[in-house]
């Protein structure tokens, strides 16, 4: 019965990572250490990189057909070595919140926030490495977006030909343009703060 009730707990434990790696909004994916096998990846590893991932468990990971798609984020050709999945499963690190640069099978090059880890067997030894992955194209946009229109802004207001005061809150003056000092004959140190 022990051996029935061990197969029952493995069979389980297997049904839960698969429903995990089903439903999960990441992309993830698991690799043997230390040769970095894939073994698992999730469904949305699957839709955001565009990959037929058929046959890809058991690929090393520099091997994978994902990995000459990444770059790091000034657009420079990512190593193999450099990859976090790479520095959990050689090396023990654990990555958080990095950002990388993808390109997807359809030549989309998309920005992605990358996390990894090791695994670690009772020993303290790794003997795997997870790397989960979400897409921040949309927020590097809207935050370039959002940029963009604040520097159009103070350049707008900075040669306005009219007078431009801002207020804090607490009515203390944090913005004065050269068209108030002229106008009121106050300097911008002498009235903000």
């Amino acid at each position: 019965d022990a051996l029935a009730l061990a197969a029952a707990k493995a069979d389980m434990e297997t049904r839960l990572l698969d429903t995990l790696l089903e439903h999960v909004p990441m992309a993830i994916s698991i690799a043997d250490a230390p040769d970095g096998h894939v073994r698992r990846v999730s469904r949305r590893r699957v839709e955001l990189s565009g990959v037929d991932e058929t046959g890809v468990p058991g690929a090393h990971f520099a091997q994978h057909p994902a990995a000459p798609r990444i770059y790091h984020p000034d657009g420079r050709p990512a190593e193999a070595s450099e990859l976090p999945m790479a520095r959990a499963v050689q090396k023990g690190e654990i990555i958080r919140d990095e950002e990388w640069q993808y390109t997807r099978a359809d030549g989309r090059r998309i920005a992605i926030l990358c996390s990894a880890a090791p695994v670690r067997d009772g020993q303290g030894r790794i003997v795997a490495g997870v790397v989960a992955w979400r897409d921040i194209t949309r927020q590097k946009s809207e935050q370039e977006e959002f940029h963009e229109t604040s520097r159009r802004i103070e350049t707008l207001i900075g040669n306005s030909p009219l007078a431009v005061i801002e207020w804090d809150p607490e009515r203390r003056i944090t913005g004065w343009t050269g068209c108030s000092e002229s106008l009121f004959g106050w300097s911008a140190g002498e009235v903000t703060g």
